[in-house]
């Protein structure tokens, strides 16, 4: 219990980093609200959010992939109330959404996986293989999704089917990444 707490720890700490971040990111199609940090599937509206979530950490702990973390103090009134950074740590999209199913208090709101939008994966086109001349494909074969094509040997990503689940990041053999998330 203690490691997974300490997972727990580490993933908030490294959400600190996200205050720094102009950038926001809605958790489902149906809530387009900003925010400076993603929210995990199922979160309406940030304000909404707030006011259902009692901050008591199930969601984190129900992820089997330790991709929900708790935001640090300096959240101000966010602070101790889960969120995810997917370019960091990649939802995998459970079928079952454990992380919805064990949210007593209903701040995370059941939908379809088809329906979870947590952000939009962008390519570097100075970083990325296939654009460089040899053939790659890495991305393609992650994307659970099927949101990234190729053409002409060349990733493509389609915007109306990528949710931002950032499974194409750890994918890529690039050191740096030639793959990020963009929060929408």
């Amino acid at each position: 219990m203690s490691d997974r707490r300490d997972a727990m720890r580490s993933i908030g700490a490294a959400f600190a980093d996200l205050f720094t971040r102009p950038v926001s990111g809605p958790l489902s199609k149906e809530a387009p609200k900003a925010r400076p940090w993603q929210r995990p599937p199922g979160a309406g509206p940030e304000a909404e959010f707030l006011q259902d979530c009692t901050s008591c950490g199930d969601c984190a702990s129900a992820c089997p992939h330790a991709a929900i973390g708790v935001l640090p103090a300096g959240a101000g009134k966010a602070a101790g109330t889960p969120a995810m950074d997917t370019q960091k740590n990649p939802c995998h999209l459970c079928e079952d959404m454990p992380c919805i199913e064990a949210c007593e208090p209903g701040a995370l709101l059941p939908l379809e996986l088809s329906d979870v939008l947590l952000g939009l994966a962008e390519i570097n086109q100075a970083s990325c293989f296939a654009f460089q001349g040899p053939e790659c494909g890495a991305c393609v074969g992650a994307c659970s999704v099927q949101a990234i094509s190729q053409v002409n040997w060349k990733p493509v990503i389609d915007p109306q089917v990528c949710n931002g689940c950032g499974l194409c990041v750890p994918a890529c053999p690039v050191w740096d990444g030639a793959i990020r998330i963009l929060k929408v």
